[in-house]
């Protein structure tokens, strides 16, 4: 069996095919068949990468017990969710409860109940939660786990400022 290359020679390789692709793009010459192998080649290679980073991923996790430092970023181990179905009616009327709920002035200490238009403007906040965003549940103070069908969990690595950079591709919504 070949022996692995050095870790900084792959990521040099992998550099200078991508630089070799963008002059490549650049000067633009070639056949059609040459631009369709490109492409084919191109279209290939963002599974078989994301697999990879997979694999890595999975590989690194359990020797990230700390945050760890390299080349002045600083990475740790997270786990990433990913939301399948929802239980509608309850989270329907704990939403509808949050849209509902009195409200006390901070200066006067004053409960007030909100207009109908108050109501409807903080029920227009949860509909990015049809397309899988999940921050305006966690600010309403509602647990999206407690709704879901079912919550599948994976090891991810993420860098320390909060963002997904390996792993399944899932992204653990911080945003």
């Amino acid at each position: 069996m070949e022996e692995a290359p050095d870790v900084l020679d792959v990521i040099a390789a992998l550099t200078a095919a991508a630089d070799a692709v963008d002059l490549w793009l650049i000067d633009g010459t070639g056949t059609v068949e040459d631009r369709l192998r490109l492409f084919q080649a191109l279209s290939h290679l963002p599974g078989r990468l994301k697999a990879q980073a997979a694999v890595l991923s999975e590989r690194i996790v359990p020797d990230l017990d700390a945050p760890v430092e390299v080349d002045g970023a600083w990475f740790r181990a997270g786990v990433a969710r990913k939301i399948r179905g929802w239980d509608q009616e309850a989270l329907r009327r704990a939403v509808t409860r949050f849209a509902m709920e009195r409200q006390v002035d901070p200066e006067t200490a004053e409960v007030t109940s909100p207009t109908p238009a108050e109501a409807i403007e903080r029920m227009w906040k949860f509909v990015s939660v049809a397309t899988g965003r999940t921050k305006v549940l966690r600010e309403a103070g509602i647990t999206p786990d407690e709704y879901a069908a079912e919550v599948e969990r994976a090891p991810v690595i993420e860098r320390v400022d909060g963002s997904t950079i390996s792993g399944t591709g899932w992204k653990d919504e911080t945003a």
